[in-house]
């Protein structure tokens, strides 16, 4: 039998998981100078890299905040922009949260819609992305520029911009953080067209199988392979309790 012969498209389950092992893979990479240096003896470029972020956003435009990860670990610049971005989350959201629920809750449960809420590390990313993006929303709703339905009108979303700007969340502010957004998501590629689903996701299954068979070959320490989603830790077996003391 050939071993080289040509694979079966693999199942729907292995399929599903793709685009997971990929994310895990991307970010582990671009958090590991060092994972990184030693792929790139084998061919992991910038420009493989950039790929796989691409192949990932085909399959979940979403995912396209993440790409912060790329710079993360090479870029002073990115790390930079990213601590501040996880600094601003955890500071800002509670207060125009504590600001709109009572007084304006319509557009408050717009904003904060799925459960929006500080985010840690590179994941504020796209946290403070969504938070932006719905509040631009609502500029245009005060505007009289949003065609679309929603559930609240220009009046309510002049009252929740006015009491943002009064807690310290109004355009200029908004405008810096527009400027770490921007650097936290530079040297993204653009965004692949959009292609049948599952021709994106078996593309993105190939790349991330074809990688990982690399990794495995090249990473001898454990951790690294962990960082990558390649290895699980070892769960900690519990320390044998001291015997009750006789009465």
């Amino acid at each position: 039998m050939n071993a080289l012969a040509e694979a079966p498209k693999p199942g729907r389950n292995t399929l599903d998981r793709a685009p997971g092992r990929a994310l895990t893979f991307v970010l582990g990479v671009g958090r590991s100078a060092r994972i990184r240096g030693l792929l790139a003896t084998r061919g992991y470029s910038a420009e493989e890299h950039a790929r796989g972020w691409q192949l990932l956003r085909a399959v979940d435009p979403s995912l396209a905040a993440n790409d912060a990860g790329a710079g993360d670990g090479a870029d002073p610049a990115v790390r930079a922009a990213i601590t501040s971005l996880d600094v601003w989350d955890n500071l800002n959201f509670p207060i125009v949260d504590a600001a709109l629920r009572r007084r304006e809750p319509e557009v408050h449960g717009f904003i904060f819609a799925g459960g929006l809420a500080p985010a840690d590390g590179i994941d504020s990313v796209r946290v403070v992305a969504t938070f932006i993006d719905r509040v631009d929303i609502v500029r245009a709703v005060a505007a009289n520029q949003r065609e679309e339905a929603i559930s609240f009108g220009a009046p309510q979303a002049k009252r929740a911009l006015t009491l943002m700007e009064s807690r310290g969340v109004g355009e200029a502010e908004r405008a810096t953080v527009r400027g770490w957004l921007e650097v936290a998501q530079r040297g993204a590629a653009p965004a692949a067209p959009k292609v049948d689903d599952d021709e994106a996701v078996v593309a993105l299954y190939e790349w991330v199988s074809e990688w990982s068979l690399v990794a495995r070959k090249l990473l001898e320490r454990k951790v690294d392979l962990i960082a990558l989603g390649l290895a699980e830790k070892k769960a900690r077996a519990e320390k044998p309790k001291d015997p009750p003391k006789p009465a």
